[in-house]
């Protein structure tokens, strides 16, 4: 997979990113990442929150 930087806006704000095709990944807290993103500049936020399991 090719990394290609397509995106036409700086939407990292410092944090960790990468982009792939028209996609940008940033690796950052979402609720603080969403803080500094223009409003209705964005299509989706994709989250992968932490799996706490109690007792495993």
């Amino acid at each position: 997979m090719e990394l290609v930087n397509v995106i036409p806006y700086n939407f990292s704000f410092g944090f960790e990113s990468y982009a792939v095709n028209s996609a940008l990944v940033v690796h950052a807290d979402c609720f603080e990442w969403m803080k500094l993103v223009p409003e209705s500049s964005i299509h989706a936020v994709v989250t992968d929150p932490p799996l706490r399991r109690e007792g495993v």
